[in-house]
């Protein structure tokens, strides 16, 4: 087959590979084939097995695998290939193959959902020369680990196996040509297509929260609380989370708050953790302290804000979260204390100062009133 006779079929999505089907789905039996006319973009080649044509400009017959790599946010398309095989049922069956599917970090990941990226590909299945009319089967599966995983690296492969059937009949001219591939899974159920699933999954991501106090009047052991929640990863397997504090070890689990406590200098790392992970972290407003933080997500400075005095505050919009992807994560947060003015007043309390100095007053006079009342 020519290589530009293929690539100027009509009708084909070339963002990802996919080939299109050139016939038409049957009740019973989903017909996977695509004819040759179809890949030509006409009705009237000869087939590939036609004795009487000339078949030097015609594709073989192909029938098609899709391919659905999974992977969450935060992480790049890693470079790996897939293979599968198409092992022969029948045994005067013409070999069978099936064309290898790659990927790589200059692909479109597409759209988002749910946490997860579905970048579906296509690879073609090419016959040799079948050597009569009657039924072909095969047996169509993907290889497994074929991708070389790296430390904190995961790569699930498909199980799913399925019975490729191909249906051959005489032509008019003496010849023969494919009528209909169909498939069958495992279970014996037909299907419109014969797909694998793989799920790419990195374990090695980190996030790092940490306090520090401001102010030459600040306690620098005082201990501040925070409230944090993890959303699982679209693709992760495990759904706790291992923090440290120095040399204390805290847990936490996917969709439960969960409190801890942190001073000046003082920080808890994750590592290990699946990146797509999200989380938000709240710290509980304390009385005089000003805080702000700063959040950087796979990289990116995201969050850049401070309350107002007193009040709590979170690392994400209420109902928000931040990304735990395959670069730097961190929420660092500062608490200023608003140092104490020379009068030794602290003018937060001022208006209660002078309420309780008003009533001395009037208490003082009350008391002058009843004396010179008496006195007279």
């Amino acid at each position: 087959m020519k290589r530009n006779n293929w690539k100027s079929m009509v009708g084909c999505t070339v963002a990802t590979m996919t080939i299109c089907i050139g016939a038409t789905a049957l009740a019973a039996d989903t017909n996977v084939f695509i004819r040759n006319g179809a890949v030509n973009g006409s009705k009237n080649q000869p087939s590939v097995n036609d004795v009487a044509g000339d078949t030097s400009n015609v594709p073989e017959t192909v029938a098609q695998i899709t391919k659905e790599l999974k992977l969450a946010e935060g992480i790049t398309i890693p470079r790996a290939t897939f293979h599968f095989t198409a092992d022969k049922i029948t045994e005067d069956a013409p070999e069978a193959e099936i064309e290898s599917v790659s990927y790589s970090a200059e692909d479109s990941k597409g759209d988002l959902s749910e946490g997860v990226y579905k970048i579906n590909k296509a690879g073609r299945i090419t016959f040799g020369e079948f050597p009569h009319a009657g039924e072909y089967q095969y047996h169509v599966q993907e290889k497994a680990d074929t991708y070389d995983t790296a430390s904190g690296e995961v790569m699930t492969y498909s199980t799913e196996a399925y019975t490729m059937h191909v249906y051959v009949i005489n032509t008019e001219n003496g010849g023969t040509e494919v009528e209909k591939i169909t498939a069958s899974n495992t279970a014996g159920d037909k299907v419109s297509e014969m797909s694998f699933e793989n799920i790419y999954i990195k374990n090695d991501a980190s996030l790092t929260i940490s306090k520090t106090t401001a102010g030459k009047n600040a306690d620098r052991t005082k201990d501040f609380a925070f409230t944090l929640t993890f959303t699982k990863s679209g693709t992760a397997t495990d759904d706790t989370y291992e923090g440290m504090i120095g040399n204390e070890k805290v847990e936490f689990k996917a969709g439960e708050a969960k409190t801890f406590k942190l001073h000046d200098g003082e920080k808890i790392v994750f590592t290990n953790i699946p990146a797509g992970t999200r989380y938000a972290v709240t710290e509980t407003g304390t009385a005089y302290y000003t805080p702000s933080v700063e959040v950087v997500e796979n990289g990116v400075k995201t969050v850049d804000t401070k309350a107002v005095k007193g009040q709590s505050l979170s690392s994400a919009e209420a109902g928000a979260t931040n990304l735990v992807g395959k670069g730097n994560n961190s929420a660092d947060f500062t608490n200023t204390f608003d140092d104490v003015p020379i009068t030794g007043i602290i003018l937060e309390n001022l208006p209660f100062t002078i309420l309780i100095g008003a009533a001395a007053m009037l208490l003082a006079m009350g008391t002058f009133v009843k004396r010179l009342k008496k006195e007279k």
